[in-house]
């Protein structure tokens, strides 16, 4: 269960008329940094608060160029990001834990690498200590905290980067494939943790890159990518065809 529910400033910026919609693409075409062609085509897809949602898709169907041009790493070639990432990535806009947790730490410590986060959108030293210390909580790392995040097994560091991710509390969380290296039972504990954030308002809302249909079928809408196009809607009827045309 997420131990603490707080507002980040910034995401106030989604409005009425957008039907409370924290991210939306609109017939984007998604091409990676060194390639000519678009890998993704007239690509479209929302999430609205609240949102539990999956993304699936063979190897090499493009499931990290979306996350990354959804986080505003990559731009568009053609199409429309909401909100804007005029500037790149901005934990404020989006929180982004990527399948490589090594390339993703920076501090020298668990416990610092939980508060840059927090230290980055310009939180006062008391909620930076009560965020962090809820995060160490809830994804078990208290043990840990005055670990070398580096020095960690690859699980206890993709647990660590999930922390880190969660503790701003970021609009949107995008997450590719996260929990490769965590045993079936602490994928789920970590997994239930993130989407109790999300239904207390703690994140806006998630989306989970990943090959395991067990974990797909516990969110409520899904994407499936396959020849370069994205097909979204509810989770059964999504899942259910694409498992009929073999595309997982």
């Amino acid at each position: 269960m997420c131990a603490v529910k707080w507002n980040v400033p910034g995401n106030e910026s989604v409005d009425a008329e957008r039907n409370d919609i924290v991210l939306r693409l609109s017939d984007a075409d998604l091409v990676p940094p060194g390639r000519v062609r678009p890998v993704l085509t007239g690509v479209s897809l929302d999430l609205a608060r609240g949102d539990v949602a999956v993304l699936l898709g063979k190897n090499g169907s493009g499931k990290t160029t979306l996350l990354r041009s959804l986080a505003g790493l990559w731009p568009l070639r053609r199409g429309e990001l909401y909100p804007p990432a005029p500037r790149g990535f901005d934990s404020l806009r989006a929180g982004l834990v990527l399948d490589d947790p090594p390339a993703q730490l920076v501090a020298g410590t668990v416990t610092r690498e939980v508060e840059f986060g927090l230290e980055n959108i310009g939180l006062d030293m008391t909620s930076t200590r009560l965020r962090r210390d809820a995060m160490l909580g809830l994804l078990e790392l208290h043990a840990l905290k005055d670990s070398d995040p580096h020095q960690l097994s690859p699980g206890e560091q993709e647990r660590v980067l999930l922390a880190a991710t969660l503790a701003p509390g970021p609009p949107v969380l995008l997450l590719d494939d996260p929990f490769l290296y965590l045993s079936p039972k602490e994928q789920w504990r970590a997994w239930r943790h993130t989407v109790q954030c999300t239904e207390d308002g703690s994140i806006g809302a998630v989306l989970l890159a990943t090959h395991d249909i067990d974990l797909a079928f516990s969110c409520r809408r899904a994407g499936v990518l396959s020849g370069g196009r994205l097909t979204w809607g509810e989770t059964a009827e999504v899942m259910g065809d694409a498992l009929r045309g073999n595309l997982l």
